[in-house]
């Protein structure tokens, strides 16, 4: 259950906080140079703050959501590979409707919130795959096995 929680906050985290500094940094490569400018330097870092402020704000409920996800894959998959896979589509679609509900009534979309958006789902998912995810279902087969005396702890 721990470890459930632990992985769902990393890939939530990995969203939330490296999603904004990508963001930035495409949104602004061209004038990475003028980094020596203070006044520049300050706004990158205000709006990286109002982002991971906005992004938090956003996305709580489907964190939870996602740490729902999590335990079911693990608990009922027997495979790392489809609980991963699982998660990863989980975390997409999670970032989806949370970015479709965050658009206002009119439904325009500009170019920047699109990437953003596509940032986010590259964040969450490279999150879902990388960390570590132990199976609630693999662990149980362990202790049958240790209780059984099958195997020798």
């Amino acid at each position: 259950m721990a470890s459930n929680i632990k992985y769902s906050l990393k890939v939530w985290l990995t969203g939330l906080l490296v999603t904004p500094a990508l963001f930035l940094i495409i949104t602004n490569y061209k004038t990475i140079n003028d980094l020596p400018n203070e006044t520049y330097g300050d706004s990158i870092i205000f709006r990286y703050i109002v982002y991971v402020i906005i992004g938090t704000l956003l996305s709580f409920i489907s964190s939870f959501l996602f740490w729902i996800i999590v335990t079911l894959s693990t608990r009922y998959s027997a495979n790392l590979t489809i609980a991963k896979a699982i998660n990863c589509v989980g975390s997409v679609t999670l970032t989806v409707i949370m970015f479709r509900l965050a658009i206002y009534d009119d439904g325009f979309v500009d170019d920047e919130f699109i990437y953003l958006m596509l940032l986010n789902c590259f964040c969450v998912c490279i999150g879902s795959w990388v960390y570590k995810l132990p199976l609630l279902r693999a662990i149980e087969k362990k202790v049958e096995k240790i209780r059984s005396g099958a195997v020798f702890p």
